[in-house]
């Protein structure tokens, strides 16, 4: 039995799976556990002098075990760490959903001292994470595309929304104009990305191994919730009309002359235009300065 133990260590190349899974301890940012470095140390000790002490049955079947199992984990090294780097990209930060909760009870076996234990085997985990990622590229690919048809269908009314959002600043920054209004749901779209990523639909296969679209980087659940989206639109075109109704009297009251040349005849002959939009553009940054100091006057 100790024969044949020993010449199993010297066909399997001992030393190479011994680098080959410590490599993989520091890729995954692990310390390889105390009693995994025993069995290292033990079969090495065999190896290098098999006369040195002898070995029960017993022992020797667990080292050959447990390096079948070290040699096995090597095998797979290269595609467990692709499986973990992207499971732990695509639903390492979720907390809802049947993909988080597979995704993240996965990534609890990663660890050496599981895979080389009696938790589950190098193989198991391989087939498992193959399982969990043809599952996960059919989800993303469904959201992404489902995300991105939605963006189409919303187009310029993105934008729209921002400057509503600016111009509503704006207004709330002017005294006289009474108590600012809405001011939550103003950061909130002003917390929006300047730009969101435009693309066209995709195939599950052409995700490979990545965790988002090669394309656009959707990140998986991660983009703008058009739902949130459209409920913001709603209050901000509720909110809008009354601060610049406001604005209007403000305006009135001053009594401004109102000739050709002045730069405020534009805004006025727009205050009663329905299209929120075209406020918003009248309503540029110097002119938004202009009646400040117009109002501010007594």
């Amino acid at each position: 039995m100790k024969k044949k133990t020993v010449e199993y260590l010297k066909e399997v190349d001992l030393e190479g799976i011994i680098n080959k899974v410590c490599l993989y301890c520091n890729t995954i940012e692990e310390d390889l556990p105390d009693d995994i470095q025993n069995i290292f140390r033990k079969a090495q000790d065999l190896l290098d002098d098999p006369e040195a002490r002898e070995y029960s049955i017993s022992e020797l079947q667990n080292i050959r075990g447990f390096i079948e199992k070290a040699r096995q984990l090597t095998s797979k090294q290269d595609r467990l760490l692709k499986f973990h780097e992207m499971i732990e990209f695509s639903v390492g930060e979720l907390d809802e959903g049947e993909l988080a909760f597979r995704g993240k009870s996965l990534l609890m076996y990663f660890g050496t001292g599981k895979l080389l234990g009696s938790s589950i085997s190098p193989a198991t985990l391989d087939s498992r994470c193959s399982s969990f990622i043809d599952d996960f590229r059919l989800e993303y690919t469904s959201y992404h595309n489902t995300w991105h048809s939605q963006r189409r269908k919303v187009g310029r009314k993105y934008q729209n929304l921002k400057k509503r959002a600016r111009t509503l600043s704006d207004l709330n920054n002017i005294k006289g104009l009474g108590d600012p209004i809405a001011e939550e749901i103003v950061q909130e779209i002003s917390d929006f990305p300047d730009k969101l990523p435009e693309c066209k639909d995709i195939s599950s296969a052409e995700l490979g191994y990545l965790s988002q679209c090669p394309h656009c980087g959707l990140e998986y659940l991660q983009g703008l919730n058009w739902q949130r989206f459209f409920e913001l639109e709603s209050e901000i075109s509720m909110a809008l009309p009354g601060k610049l109704e406001s604005l209007s009297v403000q305006i009135t009251n001053k009594i401004i002359e109102r000739d050709p040349d002045d730069p405020l005849k534009a805004f006025i002959d727009t205050i009663g235009v329905a299209d929120l939009d075209m406020l918003c553009n009248v309503l540029t940054p110097s002119l938004i300065d202009m009646i400040k100091k117009i109002l501010a006057k007594d």
